[in-house]
């Protein structure tokens, strides 16, 4: 099971069984390393999203989720930061868990978003919240044959939450 660390949940407390569940069946279905990774998840206002975009990607514009991995996945399995000394600063002492990054989400642009595309709010948020971290795993949608790679993952995921197809064009 993947520990997440959420921050700025009050307010978003009935979607934190969801998005944990979503995580769950992402480490089954990708074949994760069982209970050895972590993901700060946080829940953003449209300020500070924008002020994080802005911060980080030199976009002054609000957006509906941004990942931030700390470790660089390129071909390698999880299993190799565990082992090798270099990642020491990535594994959180207390669990022991490699920490893959962060994720944040601005929950009000994600119910524009929804809107917008005729989906539920709920299929919207796992979405990307999917979307997220799987960029946290070094997954990418610059090109096309790996944006097809990673809606395709997405889909599987979203699939057996039973969420529906993934339908968004970017």
């Amino acid at each position: 099971m993947i520990k997440v660390n959420f921050y700025n949940e009050k307010k978003y407390m009935e979607w934190i069984p969801l998005i944990s569940e979503l995580f769950n069946v992402a480490e089954s279905k990708l074949g994760l390393p069982k209970s050895k990774l972590e993901i700060n998840y946080m829940f953003c206002t449209p300020r500070e999203m924008k002020k994080i975009n802005k911060e980080n990607r030199n976009v002054n514009k609000v957006t509906d989720v941004l990942s931030f991995p700390t470790i660089e996945i390129k071909g390698e399995t999880l299993e190799e930061p565990l082992k090798n000394e270099g990642f020491k600063q990535d594994i959180n002492p207390e669990t022991g868990r490699i920490i893959l990054g962060d994720i944040c989400v601005c929950f009000n642009r994600i119910k524009k978003q929804a809107k917008q595309y005729q989906n539920s709010i709920e299929r919207e948020l796992m979405y990307m919240s999917c979307h997220g971290l799987l960029h946290l795993l070094g997954y990418d949608h610059d090109i096309q044959d790996r944006q097809k790679e990673m809606r395709k993952k997405e889909e599987m995921i979203l699939h057996k939450l039973k969420i529906g197809q993934v339908d968004i064009e970017e």
